[in-house]
């Protein structure tokens, strides 16, 4: 996908990151510190106000992490998990991840997630 904004790609990015770096899966509350801490230098307001979601106050960029795995389970980069509140990577992407080291910035315009398309 051409031109797309980054900012998906990087909370794809350290999403796919934080569960391959424990193995393949690890907890929710674990995969958003570790987009927090990655991420946090890249936030701007937008990100950081706070907005009703699930029936509870969170900063945007929680549910911008939440809404990216659900497009990361539709299209196989991540797979569900047996156990609840527990998010699962793909084979195939923690294959990828060797191959794409480097993060894409959240605030910048970019073709690099072209890779992330196509056979999952």
């Amino acid at each position: 996908m051409k031109s797309r904004l980054n900012g998906i790609a990087a909370y794809e990015y350290w999403v796919l990151r934080a569960l391959s770096d424990n193995g393949g899966s690890d907890k929710v509350r674990r995969v958003y510190e570790v987009v927090f801490e990655n991420m946090r230098d890249q936030f701007g307001m937008h990100e950081l106000v706070i907005v009703r979601t699930d029936g509870s106050n969170k900063p945007r960029w929680m549910n911008e992490t939440r809404w990216v795995r659900l497009n990361l389970l539709k299209d196989g980069r991540m797979e569900p998990s047996e156990d609840h509140g527990t998010w699962q990577i793909s084979e195939k992407r923690k294959a990828w991840l060797k191959d794409n080291p480097t993060p894409p910035n959240l605030n910048s315009l970019s073709d690099y997630d072209d890779d992330l398309d196509g056979d999952v």
